[in-house]
């Protein structure tokens, strides 16, 4: 019993350092390449860009004193419509950086050395009561 439950602890200490392993590898390519809400909104900035060339040279052909308030506000719109752009933008310019980028498990070299200690980890010993 005394054997199994010392097994069972190295196991589970293999699986947790795993499982934080694989965790940190998934965040750095999280940190490091597009999130989704940036690719679902890019799909919807083809038609924003139009809308907002239309609506800018409505704006430029029509400025008029009494519905200023509107064209203000579609002015924000068109400016709210450049920052995403730029933050796709943005994006895709981190994505080339990082594209070809991997990562290196450090220990790769060691795991001979460790394999072998563990197959010959533990003896048994017969004990007189």
């Amino acid at each position: 019993m005394k054997i199994s439950n010392i097994f069972t602890k190295i196991r589970n200490s293999i699986n947790e350092r795993e499982d934080k392993l694989l965790s940190d590898i998934d965040n750095e390519y999280n940190n490091l390449l597009f999130k989704e809400d940036i690719i679902k909104q890019s799909e919807k900035l083809p038609n924003e860009i139009k809308n907002s060339l239309e609506i800018g040279k409505e704006l430029d052909n029509k400025w008029n004193e009494n519905v200023k308030l509107k064209n203000i506000n579609e002015c924000i719109n068109i400016e709210n419509n450049i920052k995403k752009i730029k933050i796709i933008k943005e994006n895709i310019n981190k994505y080339n950086l990082v594209k070809d980028m991997g990562f290196k498990f450090e220990e790769e070299d060691k795991i001979n050395k460790f394999i072998e200690q563990i197959s010959i980890f533990g003896k048994i010993i017969k004990e007189n009561k």
